[in-house]
């Protein structure tokens, strides 16, 4: 769970702040701080300010090498309310697309005559 902290920069991609416990050893106390992750939105239905839930997830080809991460849904949105923005896909959805993409490409290679991609259409 973290926080969008930049939104709107970037297609499909936002910042999200993560808060983790430090130990203070001579102070004998756990302090917060915070890391940043760049998260894929695929529907760009986050704003900053909005509390999110991610979770690990695949890389995709369009996006920069640090994106690692999806988010799932949005807890608690800050700005337009949620009915007012395009619905976070669900993981069903965006295994679907990915599917599809694969299959389009498959049928493309099988055109120009590619062996591995004649045997899987």
């Amino acid at each position: 769970v973290g926080v969008v902290v930049s939104a709107g920069k970037m297609d499909k991609c936002v910042k999200v702040r993560i808060p983790k416990q430090v130990w203070n050893n001579k102070i004998r106390k756990y302090f917060t701080e915070h890391y940043a992750l760049l998260v894929s939105d695929p529907a760009n239905s986050t704003r900053a300010g909005d509390v999110v839930r991610i979770r690990d997830g695949y890389r995709p080809a369009t996006r920069a090498a640090r994106v690692a991460h999806i988010v799932t849904n949005v807890i608690s949105p800050f700005g337009p309310p949620l009915g007012d923005r395009a619905p976070v896909p669900s993981d069903e959805e965006l295994r679907g697309e990915r599917h599809e993409k694969k299959v389009h490409k498959d049928e493309r290679q099988a055109l120009r005559g590619r062996k591995l991609a004649l045997e899987r259409v």
